[in-house]
């Protein structure tokens, strides 16, 4: 039994002009030799877009994207057709597969877009690209452990290339909640508010990495959002 708890002041930190960004793991000009993935999670990305910014136009292949808005709206935009705006909430799967294009832009002119963006690597390569987006909405989540993206039937879960589940949760405060994990590497990371987890007091940013546990407990110190990720 293994748990590790990252600290969100012990996280990557990028910022340029338009564009504040955590990442979990090696990506882009950031590269670390012992933290380039955790299981099929190769990437975790907590970013903030500023108004009437974003990014262009750029390719992908071979990767299923997941894309949750924490607040604001971003415009979707790929080379196969598809044009739509995610909203706070809302969940996004894109299987980037042969190859496809698209761009995320924050087309509001004074609202910052704060979203989490997470790669995982495909159960096989070559697969036809797809889209699919859904809304999910804090009732659906309150006091349980919501899945919202998985590679097996859960509940309204999007379909994923993967043997993961992505699960929300609006914990309230006072609130407890109990997930088993049977052995299963699992990675929860806390996005607002202050949980316990065993003896670990958890803020908004911290992630845990967790392998071979039974099971998984966290009780709400304060009104708390979480995604938790079964690898």
């Amino acid at each position: 039994m293994a748990r590790q708890v990252i600290l969100a002041a012990d996280r990557y930190h990028s910022e340029i002009d338009w564009l504040k960004s955590y990442w979990h793991f090696s990506f882009d000009h950031y590269y670390d030799p012992n933290n380039r993935n955790f299981g099929n999670l190769r990437v975790f990305n907590e970013d903030w877009i500023k108004p009437s910014t974003g990014f262009g136009m750029h390719p992908h292949r071979d990767m299923e994207i997941v894309t949750f808005v924490v607040s604001g709206e971003l415009t979707h935009e790929d080379s196969m057709g598809n044009k739509g705006v995610i909203k706070a909430g809302e969940v996004q799967r894109m299987t980037a597969g042969t190859g496809v294009f698209h761009s995320e832009y924050n087309h509001s002119s004074d609202t910052t877009v704060h979203l989490l963006q997470m790669w995982v690597f495909p159960d096989q390569a070559g697969l036809t690209p797809s889209w699919e987006q859904k809304p999910f909405t804090q009732e659906q989540r309150k006091n349980n452990w919501l899945p919202v993206v998985s590679g097996s039937q859960r509940g309204e879960a999007l379909h994923i290339h993967q043997d993961v589940t992505f699960y929300v949760t609006s914990l309230d405060a006072g609130q407890s909640l109990t997930q088993e994990l049977n052995g299963r590497a699992a990675y929860l990371f806390v996005i607002a508010g202050s949980v316990k987890c065993g003896e670990q007091t958890l803020t908004a940013g911290d992630q845990v990495k967790m392998v071979d546990e039974e099971r998984l407990v966290v009780a709400a110190d304060a009104d708390s959002e979480m995604i938790l990720i079964e690898v």
